[in-house]
């Protein structure tokens, strides 16, 4: 009896040393393989907490994607993907998709969706071990990634460590 105790013991003190959790996991890398969207609905939520918004002003002008409090009930933080095309389309604002412009910046907005444009075919990255994912598509023939932080949705041309590159799918 002592000996199956013993014996018990050290199976025991195995099976917890082989389950022992592996070294905390490195961020994704942007060199690492494209990760499925959400087919939605779902919201973009960057690293502050905040969720891009594809809204009309008061008036009714375009204004472009805003970054403002989440709230799962509001219809232009709400987007679905269409893994064919690969377009993030805005529930919100129906046949308008998230595409990467360039103005004095490279930045996001929501324009008619077009299939044929490169800028409005994204992919992601990911997940980090936070649920964070980099989101890029094609501007100018240059990777180009969604960067949040900021009271606009914006674009940057090669995430390097830059935290606001991180993005994650709430789904709704």
């Amino acid at each position: 009896m002592k000996l199956t105790i013993l014996l018990g013991a050290a199976a025991l003190a195995l099976a917890v040393a082989s389950a022992a959790p592996a070294a905390a996991v490195a961020p994704a890398s942007p060199a690492a393989a494209a990760a499925a969207l959400p087919l939605g609905p779902f919201q973009l939520q960057d690293n502050d907490g905040d969720c891009a918004d594809a809204r009309l002003n008061d008036v009714g002008y375009h204004i472009g994607v805003l970054m403002d409090a989440c709230d799962p009930l509001i219809l232009s933080e709400q987007f679905t993907y269409d893994p064919l095309t690969l377009q993030i389309l805005s529930v919100g604002q129906p046949g308008n998709c998230l595409q990467a412009i360039l103005s004095r910046a490279p930045g996001v907005n929501w324009l008619p969706c077009d299939a044929s444009n490169v800028s409005q075919r994204w992919q992601a990255i990911g997940p980090d071990q936070f649920g964070r994912y980099y989101i890029w598509t094609t501007l100018l023939g240059q990777k180009t990634y969604m960067q949040g932080d900021a009271p606009v949705l914006q674009a940057s041309f090669g995430p390097g460590v830059n935290i606001g590159n991180l993005f994650r799918f709430l789904l709704l």
